[in-house]
């Protein structure tokens, strides 16, 4: 069971998951790489689940071997200090492909037991 700080940066992960799924909601590809409002959202958001990924000790992050916490820890990096060189092509296939899984993995780490 995660500690108590643990369970609170996994609330944190959810949240952020569920704010980028509302800001592309209905959102093309094309859509998406025109508008640099949505961009940035996206963007904070992934930025606030590295962050908080960060957080999450080894053996909680060992829970969920499977995941690449390491790259999510990077992109975070990457989009905090990328000074607007961020690809958001990549950012959407990130979303697109990934962010499902990210969310099924927070929720079952956010299980009791």
């Amino acid at each position: 069971m995660p500690s108590e700080l643990e369970r609170a940066v996994l609330v944190e992960m959810q949240i952020a998951i569920a704010d980028i799924r509302s800001f592309v909601r209905g959102v093309t590809r094309d859509v998406y790489l025109a508008d640099r409002e949505k961009q940035m959202a996206v963007a904070m958001g992934l930025v606030i689940i590295g962050e908080s990924a960060r957080r999450l000790s080894a053996e909680t992050q060992a829970k969920a071997a499977d995941l690449d916490w390491s790259a999510i820890i990077s992109l975070r990096n990457r989009i905090a200090h990328g000074y607007g060189s961020v690809d958001h092509r990549l950012v959407w296939s990130i979303v697109e492909m990934e962010l499902d899984r990210l969310a099924d993995v927070v929720e079952r780490l956010s299980a009791p037991g």
